[in-house]
C-alpha cells in the first residue's frame, strides 16, 4: 500500500506531461515559413525650396541673388553699387548692390511697392513670397496685360 501514492503520483505526472504536449503547437515538418517582407518604404518628396526673406538675403552675391529670385527686369551698375528691378504682376521689388571691396557686389537693402495707383505697399517679404517660384512666361502675360490698361 505504501506504493500506491507513489504511483498515483507518477500517473498524475505523466498526465500534466502529457497534457502540456498536446496544448503545444505542433511544429509542421518541412520548410520553414520565410518571414513575411517588409513593405517598401516610399521616400518622402524633397521639401520645397525655402522662400527667400530680405534677412536670408543680405550681404548675398549678384548670383546668389539670380539663383533664388531670377533674372532681373532692369539692372543697373554705377561704379561700386547696382540696382536691380523685379517687375512682378502685384508688386515691384527693387534690389540694392554695393561694392565693399571694390570688387564684388553684396545686396546692402531692397525696397518693395505697388505695380498700380491704388494697390496696398507689400513688404519686401510678402513681394517676395507672392512672386516666388513664379515663372517668367507668367510675368510676361502679366506684364503686357498691365501695359494694355495702365488704370
Amino acid at each position: 500500500m505504501a506504493r500506491t501514492p507513489i504511483v498515483l503520483t507518477l500517473i498524475a505526472a505523466l498526465a500534466l506531461t502529457a497534457g502540456a504536449a498536446e496544448a503545444r503547437p505542433k511544429k509542421k515538418k518541412g520548410k520553414t515559413p520565410e518571414p513575411a517582407a517588409a513593405p517598401l518604404a516610399v521616400p518622402a518628396p524633397p521639401p520645397p525650396p525655402a522662400i527667400p526673406t530680405l534677412a536670408t538675403l543680405a550681404s548675398a552675391s549678384e548670383d546668389e541673388v539670380k539663383a533664388k529670385l531670377g533674372v532681373p527686369d532692369i539692372a543697373r551698375r554705377e561704379g561700386v553699387s547696382a540696382m536691380w528691378t523685379y517687375a512682378w504682376p502685384d508688386c515691384a521689388l527693387l534690389v540694392y548692390f554695393k561694392s565693399p571691396d571694390g570688387r564684388t557686389l553684396r545686396m546692402s537693402g531692397a525696397s518693395a511697392g505697388p505695380r498700380k495707383r491704388g494697390q496696398a505697399t507689400l513688404s519686401v517679404d510678402a513681394c517676395i513670397a507672392q512672386n516666388h517660384g513664379r515663372t517668367r512666361e507668367k510675368d510676361a502675360q502679366a506684364i503686357d496685360a498691365l501695359l494694355a490698361n495702365p488704370g
